[in-house]
Formats: C-alpha cells, sequence, structure tokens
C-alpha cells in the first residue's frame, strides 16, 4: 500500500509541474510572446501583460525610470530585483515584460523582468 501511495503522490506532483510549467511557456505562439510598442500599450487595458523592446533613456525617481521605442515613450516601475543584477544604460536595448498599471490618465508598466538584448 505504500509503494502504490508513493507512486500516486508521485505521479499527481509531475501533473502539477507539468501544468505549471506550461501555464509559464513564453515561447513561440504563446500570447505573450509578441512585442508591443510603447503606443500600443497605452491603448491596453489596465493589468495586460506587454514585452517591449527599447531602451530606458533615465532615472525619474527612485523605482521611476523613461522607457522609449521608435512610438513614443513610457514610464516604468522597476523595484531593485527586477535588474537582476544587469547593469544597463541608455544606449542598450532592453526587453522589458511587465503590466500595464493604468491610473487616470496616468499608463505606466510595472516592470517584472528585464533582458539586455545588445550591451553597448
Amino acid at each position: 500500500m505504500k509503494n502504490f501511495s508513493l507512486a500516486l503522490l508521485l505521479a499527481s506532483t509531475c501533473l502539477f509541474v507539468g501544468f505549471s510549467a506550461n501555464a509559464m511557456y513564453q515561447g513561440p505562439g504563446s500570447a505573450e510572446n509578441s512585442k508591443s510598442t510603447v503606443a500600443q500599450v497605452k491603448e491596453m487595458p489596465d493589468e495586460s501583460m506587454v514585452l517591449m523592446e527599447g531602451t530606458i533613456t533615465s532615472q525619474e525617481g527612485s523605482e521611476t525610470y523613461i522607457f522609449a521605442d521608435s512610438t513614443g515613450t513610457i514610464n516604468l516601475e522597476i523595484e531593485a530585483d527586477d535588474w537582476n543584477g544587469q547593469k544597463i544604460n541608455a544606449e542598450d536595448i532592453v526587453l522589458i515584460q511587465g503590466e500595464v498599471d493604468k491610473d487616470g490618465n496616468l499608463v505606466e508598466v510595472d516592470v517584472e523582468d528585464i533582458t539586455l538584448v545588445n550591451p553597448q
């Protein structure tokens, strides 16, 4: 009986891990894989997940930064641990993954991940 219980526990754990991994998939074919421009992000609903490519041009506050692409600029909220130890300057191209945060007319992106595309 112990072996059956252990096998059942192991099987259910494998199923759970499989479902969790599938929910986090962001490769080809996933909805979160397409990049959005700043102009598109400004029109998205609150709490939309976004992926943007561009540059972080300046810091405006302790956790507030300006992000730019060819369509405009938008504020980013970046917490210290989101940098993942990376050193990024205004010439570096980055991928920003985050969530749209709308408060009245203010639109910004709460950053969840920053990936350095090409260090300068």
